[in-house]
């Protein structure tokens, strides 16, 4: 029964010491890159999403680098195979190029319509 009630105590203590640390002073947020909106919310929350949203493309683009890489590198292994030829590699790396500058300059123009 003693030991119950110092465990229950200790319990306390210890979640009342994990509560007072939890005050600790966060830091700042990063203002969005095209402004804090000057105290209006709905801007600030537009300019978030702006964020956001150009985030998502750099993301879309770096996946697409990787599925051109993985097609380049399987057409390789392919060659060592007998089942394809440098010519197809080579266009597998032009038509991947082309396709990833085409991307990155209609993510480009999407950013200023945003």
């Amino acid at each position: 029964m003693k030991q119950r009630l110092i465990r229950r105590f200790a319990g306390a203590f210890a979640l009342l010491g994990i509560y007072q640390t939890s005050f600790a002073a966060l830091p700042t947020t990063a203002p969005p890159s095209r402004g804090d909106g000057g105290g209006n919310f709905i801007t600030l929350l537009q300019n978030y999403a702006f964020d956001i949203a150009i985030f998502g493309g750099l993301a879309v683009a770096a996946v697409l680098f990787f599925v051109v890489s993985k097609n380049v590198i399987g057409t390789y292994s392919e060659i060592s195979d007998g089942r394809a030829t440098w010519g197809a590699l080579g266009m597998q790396s032009v038509v991947g190029v082309l396709l990833l500058v085409f991307i990155i300059f209609l993510m480009a123009q999407a950013a200023t319509v945003l």
